[in-house]
């Protein structure tokens, strides 16, 4: 009788922890990080040349960049304290795998200009640091990064 009763608490304990153990089917939903707020360039870094200008800086350059997004999507864009564009924005975020078979998830930036597409960026946000690189999406260029290869820095104002 005791081997029966532990025959079937064996028997209960397999078939609990077998349907216990579903693997959950839904797909994760990502979203992108949120970039409301002003930003400040500090910095571009660049592949070529190597030099004292590498990275670009508003020290060595002498222009001063900023972003701005609000939370009802709309981007400015200033440099040297002058508004040069603006109009709205959107995120997403994303996957991609090219042909090597890697596969890139990356955040981006949509632009829109008086109701028209202007470009976009791959980014990501550590701590208070916006960088935008095309590499996030295995490119070259974006929209704010047009040196190959490179990256652009802001800090949270």
């Amino acid at each position: 009788m005791k081997k029966v009763i532990n025959h079937l608490l064996f028997a209960t304990l397999f078939i609990v922890l077998i349907t216990s153990c579903k693997k959950d089917n839904t797909p994760t939903i990502v979203t992108p990080k949120e970039v409301t707020g002003k930003w400040r360039w500090i910095a571009t870094y660049i592949d070529m040349p190597l030099g004292p200008n590498n990275p670009l800086t508003p020290a060595n350059t002498g222009t001063t960049e900023s972003m701005e997004y609000t939370a009802i999507k709309e981007w400015k864009k200033g440099y040297n304290n002058i508004i040069i564009d603006s109009g709205a924005y959107s995120l997403e975020h994303n996957t991609y795998t090219n042909p090597s078979d890697f596969t890139y998830k990356y955040d981006q930036i949509s632009y829109n200009r008086n109701g028209g597409y202007l470009g976009e960026d791959y980014y990501e946000i550590h701590g208070d640091t916006l960088v935008f690189c095309p590499c996030y999406r295995g490119y070259y260029t974006s929209l704010n990064v047009r040196y190959i290869g490179g990256s652009k820095w802001f800090i949270k104002q």
